[in-house]
Order: C-alpha cells, then structure tokens, then sequence
C-alpha cells in the first residue's frame, strides 16, 4: 500500500540498478542511504557543499555533503544528473525537477502513467509523496579580521555621519483624498498620566522637527499610543474612520516569497531600517521604488522600511552599500541605526530569520 502512493522509478546510476522515488517538491535529485556504495564504485570527485541542507517534509535539516555529476540511465538514455550527496537521507535515491527536466519526463496524471523523452513505453505509477522540500544555501560569510577592520571604517565614514533627526524628501508627496466626504470628528481615548506625558513629549518633538503643526480644522481622530519593547512610545493616530472615506491607492506591495527566494546564495548580507517610514505604505513604496530602481534589486530589495542589500564578495558587498546609502541620503531620508546591520551572520527581516542555516520565522514577530 505504502508503494502505490509513491512515484518510483527504476533506473541504472552507473552500472547500480536502483529504485528512486520522483519527488516534484524537489527541484534537485539527492543520494541518500545509497550514497556510500555509489561513490565508492564510481570514484568520481565530490565537489563540497558548505552551507547547503535538504529540508525534509517534517521540517528537519540535513547536510548535504556535496555534489557529484553522475550517469544515469532509464529506457535507453543515458543523462548526467548532478547529484546532492546526502548519506544521511532515509530514502536511498530522491530524484528532483531537474531529473524530469533532463529526461523530457511525462506525466499522465489521468491516465496513472509516466515515460521519457520521445520513448512509447509507458510505465504506471500512484501518487507521489513529497519527501524534499526544498534545498536552501545561503552562505552567509564570516568577516575575518582585516574585512571587519574595512567594515568599521565604512560605517564610521557613511553611516555614522547620517543625520537623526526625522527626514525630509522632496521625491514624492502624500495625499488624502477624501472624496468630499464630510469632516469626521472623533474624541480621544482615556489615557493615564503617563501617557498623557508621552503624548505632550511627542507633539513637542514632532512641532521641533516640523513633522506636524499647530492647525485649525473640523477634522479629529484620537491619539493611540503604542508601547514598544523598550518601555518607550510611539505616537499613533486611529484613522480606521478616515481611511474608510478615503479614496485607496493601489499601488502594489512586492511580494515577500519573490524576495526571500531571491535572496539564494547570498553571502554577505546587510539591512537598512528607514526611520518613520511606515505611516502610507503605498506612497512610501513607489518612493523606495523610484529611489533605488529595478537596475539595483539583484543587490538592493525594498520592502517598505525595509531594505535588504545582498552580494557574493566583499569588495561588491561595500560597493552597493554604498550606493544604496548615498541615495538614501540625496533623497533625504533617515537610517535608523540602531535597527540597521552590516555583514552580519544572522539578519532578521520581513518577519524571517536569514543565517547560515538557512531561513527561518522569527518568533519575536
């Protein structure tokens, strides 16, 4: 019974006949427990593999070992399929997309048959269960010294000398359109002495910067104070009701699977957290995008206060920071430094956990 739900395939891997099972969860085929025996008969050079694990379907990670290109043949044709070496892999063969792509494999899911390329033979199978799900290498680097060194003085010269006060940009501007609705005015909520005091401290700072001013209008919606992690506030204002007679802008968001998955390989990463830059996404969005462009995102991703830079090497890894920081600083607006990190080993962002060992859910979000 357990057979009839897998998709196996019999095939010859050198002169080994071996039963496999097809996983198209998978994108690379993995030798498991017949690993040992594989290599040893072939004696062919393993190319090494640090930093990349096959994620089971329980969500275990195991190493892979390495990679070998190995022959394989099934009906006839003989294929090289670049093997991930995982002895440590229950299964003694998994064969992943890319083993269908090589071979031209087809799939009559209707009819409950597969064969290969242009071959007439055609073979029955079940339903096939999942056994890898994803294969994940990020190669998170660490600095040695004399890069730490560099970084430091990078920082001192580019970031250290950034402003911190709240930025001004002249790129973009913010309306709300109200669509002739009539004013909506709506009374605070109670708060307690303390917050009343964080809330004076605020409009204090805030009327210092000229981020808000003094204003007469038939417009009000109360004050929310949220409580941050560190005992200190941040000053909110409850525009449920407006934002309901407020036109929507429909600018859209990127989407975070498309930029996690893009993050593959990625040895040095860095994260920028922009300062009070959350309040209209839509706006702020179109903003990051025009500031950085599409020309950056293999090196620079956007997502709202959030910006990731990527590279493969040092020397590149310092170059794009660079240029992300000098643009964020023409444009006016502020890093916050204290959430912002260089080259570092685990970074969080978008609600994930980035590190060597691959990605993760941040249980702090």
């Amino acid at each position: 019974e357990d057979s009839n739900r897998r998709l196996e395939i019999q095939l010859n891997i050198g002169d080994t006949e071996v039963m496999a099972l097809l996983d198209t969860g998978a994108y690379s085929s993995h030798l498991g427990s017949l690993s040992k025996i594989i290599m040893k008969k072939l004696r062919t050079p393993m190319q090494e593999a640090p930093g990349i694990e096959a994620v089971v379907a329980n969500g275990t990670k195991i190493p892979v070992k390495g990679i070998v290109g190995i022959p394989i043949t099934r009906d006839g044709v003989t294929k090289k399929i670049n093997f991930r070496i995982t002895p440590d892999l229950a299964a003694p063969c998994i064969l992943g997309m890319d083993f269908a792509i090589r071979f031209g494999l087809n799939l009559d899911c209707r009819r409950r048959v597969w064969s290969v390329g242009d071959s007439s033979v055609e073979h029955m199978f079940g339903e096939a269960e999942t056994a890898v799900i994803e294969e994940r290498c990020w190669r998170v680097a660490e600095l040695c010294r004399s890069e730490e060194e560099r970084l430091q003085k990078f920082l001192q010269e580019n970031v250290e000398s950034l402003p911190d006060e709240c930025g001004l940009t002249s790129l973009t501007c913010h309306d709300i359109d109200v669509q002739g609705h009539q004013p909506i005015r709506q009374r605070n909520y109670p708060m307690s002495p303390r917050v009343e005091k964080a809330v004076r401290e605020e409009v204090r700072r805030m009327l210092a910067e000229d981020v808000i001013e003094e204003a007469q209008t038939a417009w009000a919606t109360p004050i929310v104070m949220h409580k941050k992690p560190n005992g200190s506030y941040r000053f909110c204002s409850d525009f449920r009701a407006v934002n309901e007679a407020t036109k929507k802008d429909v600018y859209p968001l990127p989407r975070m699977e498309s930029i996690l998955d893009k993050l593959r390989g990625a040895r040095y990463i860095s994260n920028f957290d922009l300062r009070h830059a959350y309040h209209a996404p839509a706006t702020f969005q179109r903003l990051l995008d025009k500031l950085i462009g599409p020309e950056l995102e293999p090196h620079a991703f956007l997502y709202l206060d959030d910006i990731l830079v990527v590279s493969s090497t040092f020397e590149d890894h310092l170059k794009w920071l660079k240029l992300v920081l000098d643009k964020i600083r023409a444009a006016g607006l502020v890093v916050n430094k204290e959430k912002s990190h260089s080259c570092q080993r685990e970074v969080k962002y978008l609600g994930f956990i980035i590190n060597r060992q691959g990605l993760k859910v941040d249980m702090d979000k």
